[in-house]
């Protein structure tokens, strides 16, 4: 748990954790199954050339205490992945839960935070909703918007609506009430000169739909967030910026960072972080011209992967 702990809270890797924590309370941790659960929970890889510590002598009884914190929150970790194997070899819906709810005591914390990012005030009696926007459907007496305004087309995905939190310590789903699941990913900054990311994201809020794509052919599912919006970027709010600028930020400062990042550690031999063990996908929602909506409907959604049930029309300049 301490080594769980400084990972999230001091941004270290798996191994610089476990490291730290040997040096202030030797020999480290010394159960192979523990060291293991760690790099798979934080999607790391384990370099070959760490070796488990051998038991110390102080520890007389090989058998694992009731009273162990450590095992009981390794073996509940154990049985989370054992959960998730479940759904991986079954089938995928979109009602399957992902990730691990947070403390109740964190919520309105959280939920203050998303207000803060968006320029919200408080609702009536401090009460707080699901901040994201809500589709308008469209009807006769509001067609004439379309004609008003500069509108961009997307196909409308039959998946499950999630803005999504990224912290320093982790990112965070949010569905319609509000909650907040913790999952295991990652998204670096922009590159400079070329290198190595200098940082992750650190409060950036964003927008989309999760999604599961069937493969016609071999009948295999793949989860992909499917993101068309960025609200805020590093603890900047975008709120006030026109949607197409917001858009193409998306692409250069969140998609980008995360695929350049995910090429180059697929050619190296030894990666330190595995994009391949996180829980979905992640990638950016098209939009297009309304004069492309005929070709929208009858040639690009029959083609998707997942189900579709219309069009979703987007002011594109303006907010």
């Amino acid at each position: 748990m301490i080594v769980h702990f400084l990972v999230r809270t001091e941004s270290l890797s798996v191994t610089e954790a476990i490291n730290k924590f040997a040096q202030a309370r030797p020999p480290g941790i010394y159960k192979q199954d523990y060291i293991d659960t760690l790099y798979m929970f934080f999607n790391e890889k384990k370099p070959e050339s760490l070796v488990c510590p051998q038991t110390p002598e102080w520890k007389s009884l090989p058998d694992p205490d009731v009273h162990d914190v450590s095992f009981s929150a390794t073996d509940n970790r154990a049985d989370i992945l054992q959960q998730e194997n479940i759904v991986r070899n079954g089938v995928m819906t979109n009602d399957d839960v992902l990730g691990d709810p947070i403390p109740s005591n964190q919520l309105r914390t959280m939920q203050e935070l998303c207000y803060q990012l968006l320029k919200l005030g408080k609702g009536g009696r401090g009460v707080l909703y699901f901040p994201g926007s809500h589709p308008v459907s469209l009807n006769r007496e509001n067609l004439q918007l379309l004609r008003q305004r500069y509108y961009y087309a997307t196909w409308k995905a039959d998946g499950t609506r999630y803005m999504m939190l990224i912290t320093g310590d982790g990112c965070y789903l949010i569905d319609r009430k509000f909650h907040f699941q913790r999952i295991s990913m990652r998204f670096p900054c922009k590159y400079s000169n070329g290198g190595t990311p200098e940082r992750n994201h650190h409060y950036t809020l964003l927008d989309g739909e999760m999604i599961i794509d069937t493969d016609p052919h071999t009948h295999k599912q793949e989860r992909r967030y499917l993101i068309y919006d960025l609200i805020a970027i590093n603890q900047v709010s975008l709120t006030e910026m026109p949607f197409y600028e917001r858009w193409k930020l998306l692409e250069k400062e969140v998609i980008e960072p995360r695929n350049m990042e995910r090429e180059a550690l697929s050619k190296s031999i030894s990666p330190y972080y595995r994009y391949d063990f996180e829980p979905f996908g992640v990638r950016r929602k098209g939009f297009w011209l309304l004069s492309t909506v005929s070709k929208l409907l009858h040639k690009f959604i029959p083609q998707l992967s997942h189900s579709s049930d219309g069009l979703v029309f987007q002011v594109f300049i303006g907010n």
